[in-house]
Order: C-alpha cells, then structure tokens, then sequence
C-alpha cells in the first residue's frame, strides 16, 4: 500500500518529525510509550506500548521493532518481539 499527500514543508522537515520515534505518544492516540533501546549493530531499536479500552477494560501491546531509515523517501520497521503476531511496513 502506498499513500501520498502534499503538504507545505521540506522534505527535511517532515522527516525531522516522523523520526522523532520518542514523540509518537502525543500525536498518536493508542501509543503510550515509544522509546528507543540498545541495538546490537548500532541501528535503531524501539520499543513501543499501544493502549486501547474496549468496553471499559484497557488492553497493551508491546512491540520491539528495528527501523531502517532511507531518507528522504522511506522507513522500513521490523518487528523482532512483543506481543504482536506480525508488524512490519
């Protein structure tokens, strides 16, 4: 699947906010937490716990996933655990 929008800022700077991993939680309702962790090689590593309440009772999930950056068109994710079955993009 593939999206596209236009908007008036710079490559650079939009890629300057969809990369700020740590600030997902204030633009992103369900995400409670994302925060980058050690990787082994040197890229990055995040761990991320959504949120949801259904009939009153909160669920989490959390998901260590490894981001591969190629600026300034893509962001590929991996999942490597959690409680996810399956997420990568």
């Amino acid at each position: 699947m593939l999206a596209n929008i236009k908007i008036p800022y710079s490559a650079a700077q939009v890629w300057q906010v969809i990369t700020n991993y740590e600030s997902f939680p204030e633009f992103m309702p369900t995400m409670t937490e994302s925060r980058r962790l050690e990787h082994p090689s040197g890229g990055i590593r995040l761990e991320q716990i959504r949120t949801k309440s259904l009939v009153g009772i909160k669920i989490s999930a959390r998901s260590v996933v490894d981001i591969e950056e190629r600026f300034p068109h893509e962001i590929h994710y991996q999942l490597i655990e959690g409680d996810l079955k399956e997420f990568s993009g």
